[in-house]
């Protein structure tokens, strides 16, 4: 934890606050119960307050960014002085999900009123049939 003191929040599903939709989407629920939170209620409050729902989650993943780039989840010196960092998945994450953000596609967050469709349709008026082989 970059904080000097555990940060306080609080994580509810089913989701009851655009807070936890935003937790939820940021991976920041709590999930072993250890009561280490990656950033506080009022962090989120805030943003929530200042920006619209998309515009308070890419304030909140670079947010995220900025400060857990200060402390990697593994770090291992060798003998020759070399360094190994490494963040898991989360920072990849958060990358993709602020593009995700800027271009308007959130992900599908159950009780948000927010649908993203993982898939398109289109009509076919007439199949092209030229290259078939007919027996």
């Amino acid at each position: 934890m970059p904080a000097s003191e555990p940060q306080r929040g609080t994580y509810r599903t089913p989701f009851q606050t655009d807070r936890d939709r935003l937790r939820f989407l940021v991976w920041d629920t709590n999930s072993e119960g250890t009561g280490d939170w990656l950033l506080a209620d009022t962090e989120y409050d805030s943003a929530l307050s200042m920006f619209s729902f998309s515009d308070a989650l890419i304030y909140i993943c670079n947010a995220l960014l900025s400060l857990y780039a200060q402390s990697p989840d593994v770090y291992e010196e060798d003998a020759s002085g070399g360094v190994k960092l490494q963040w898991k998945n989360r920072f990849e994450r958060w990358i993709k999900m602020i593009e995700d953000a800027q271009n308007g596609d959130i992900p599908i967050v159950p009780g948000a009123g927010v649908f993203r469709s993982s898939f398109s349709a289109g009509v076919i008026i007439k199949p092209d049939t030229t290259n078939m082989r007919t027996t």
